[in-house]
């Protein structure tokens, strides 16, 4: 709904928000009258014939109200915005975005679900007033919007239940990361996002989040030569393109979201099989590659390859504090970073 309003003491016809929108609305009831408008004949319950006016599929109901303030009377004026055609298709590819307490990675896919282009936005709003924090994620949506509608792709999120998503980032990114984590308004980001995107004219979809974060690290941040949360974005935006798979008990084709998921793994000399995973500040870890049962879902072995990474990850983290200063690798997280064409 769009809430316009106007002051009685103004001369002036427009009003100071959807001014154009209103106009457009109050063009539809121009000569519409119930006289002239169709009717169809319908039967009541009790079987006896009513009739009814159709009104056309485009027009809105207007609902005015009169209101009095300080600065004298107000009419304010509801309506249905009306539909508008989206201009993206996943057919040319997708735009994917992962959320990080300090900036919105990236990446735009081609349409077999290869990464053509990767970046961030600084997002910061730890410390910022709500106005400030405001303006932060406002410039951040309008300038991803506009990048998507230029590639005519639509845009991706994660569908987030944000408390858990507090927590995997807490864990590997220790307490300072969190503190800013706990300044960041997921919701308020989607929100902005999706206002936007419906302004564009951008279509906006949300997939589930599972494993997504360990996907990119392991299969696409260090082939590409992108950040773990810019291969993050690569594998949200994968899980965005639709399939057609048979059923093996209905035989019937059901749409399948997401391409192929399996972890990536390189066997050694010895033939054991092992996962290297960046660890995000420049250096990386590797882990052997957990037993799976092909039969059950690829998430299974998804759920080890985490448990088994994490694990990595934390010892690495101990290693890295008994290490002299010199030898400690600078995290590379809060540097500004410029976006970068991914290597075929």
């Amino acid at each position: 709904m769009c809430d316009c309003r106007e002051t009685a003491k103004n001369a002036s016809p427009s009003v100071p928000y959807g001014d154009e929108k209103l106009r457009a609305a109050l063009s539809l009831h121009t000569g519409l009258s119930k006289t002239k408008l169709p009717r169809i004949t319908k039967l009541s319950k009790a079987g006896k014939p009513y009739s009814r006016i159709v009104y056309p599929d485009d027009l809105s109901a207007l609902s005015w109200r009169f209101q009095r303030d300080g600065k004298g009377w107000r009419v304010l004026v509801s309506f249905k915005e009306p539909q508008v055609t989206v201009t993206t298709d996943t057919k040319a590819g997708v735009l994917a975005i992962d959320l990080n307490a300090d900036h919105l990675a990236w990446a735009e896919l081609d349409r077999f679900g290869n990464p053509v282009e990767t970046g961030s936005i600084p997002c910061v709003t730890y410390g910022k007033t709500t106005e400030q924090a405001s303006a932060i994620i406002q410039a951040a949506a309008i300038t991803l919007t506009k990048r998507a509608k230029q590639a005519g792709k639509p845009l991706v999120l994660e569908k987030l239940d944000f408390s858990k998503k507090k927590g995997q980032l807490t864990e590997v990114d220790g307490p300072r990361y969190a503190r800013m984590l706990s300044s960041l308004s997921y919701q308020k980001i989607l929100g902005a996002v999706q206002a936007r995107a419906g302004k564009e004219n951008v279509a906006l979809l949300q997939v589930n989040p599972a494993f997504t974060s360990v996907i990119g690290r392991i299969n696409y941040a260090h082939r590409y030569g992108l950040t773990v949360h810019q291969g993050a974005a690569v594998a949200i935006g994968r899980r965005a393109f639709g399939r057609f798979v048979k059923n093996a008990r209905t035989g019937k084709n059901h749409k399948q979201f997401g391409l192929r998921e399996t972890p990536i793994g390189q066997a050694g000399r010895d033939g054991v099989k092992t996962v290297t995973a960046p660890d995000g500040r420049g250096a990386q870890v590797t882990f052997p590659y957990p037993e799976w049962n092909k039969r059950k879902h690829v998430w299974t072995l998804l759920g080890k390859v985490s448990r088994k990474m994490k694990a990595a990850l934390a010892a690495q983290r101990v290693a890295e504090k008994s290490d002299p200063p010199e030898r400690t690798v600078e995290s590379v997280r809060m540097k500004p970073e410029v976006p970068v064409v991914a290597a075929a």
